[in-house]
């Protein structure tokens, strides 16, 4: 009887541990889920507004760069929860384009040309990241 006990607390234990796990997995996919879904936003509204203005459809618009930066800078926090050492450098590019879209002709007056913050730039990040996270 004491044996059978001891197991059944051990099979209890199991599968409590395993199912912490899975609600842990599923946290952590939701928090990539959350980046992926932040990023794209912020990309197609950065897109938009750039084909706007080189399209002349529209002339530079303030409230949109502050649109824009919010949205990026949101991007980084929400890389920031990963809370990896990849994610590191990665929300940095972030805060640094939100930083840009908050004043962009006075970053570029400052910035010392080190940090690639181009779409294509943080594409190819956000990828690296996703494929590591899933992986």
């Amino acid at each position: 009887m004491a044996a059978e006990t001891l197991l059944l607390k051990a099979i209890d234990y199991t599968l409590k541990f395993l199912q912490l796990r899975e609600e842990r997995d599923a946290q952590e996919q939701q928090k990539v889920d959350d980046v992926l879904e932040s990023f794209r936003e912020a990309l197609i509204i950065t897109r938009a507004y750039l084909a706007d203005c080189r399209n002349g459809v529209s002339e530079r618009d303030r409230a949109k760069e502050v649109e824009l930066s919010k949205a990026w800078n949101e991007v980084g926090l929400k890389v920031r929860n990963i809370g990896t050492p990849d994610a590191e450098e990665l929300y940095q590019i972030f805060f640094e384009k939100a930083d840009y879209w908050s004043d962009p002709e006075s970053w570029q007056r400052n910035t010392d040309g080190e940090i690639d913050i181009s779409l294509s730039r943080v594409e190819q990040e956000i990828d690296k990241l996703l494929k590591k996270e899933n992986a």
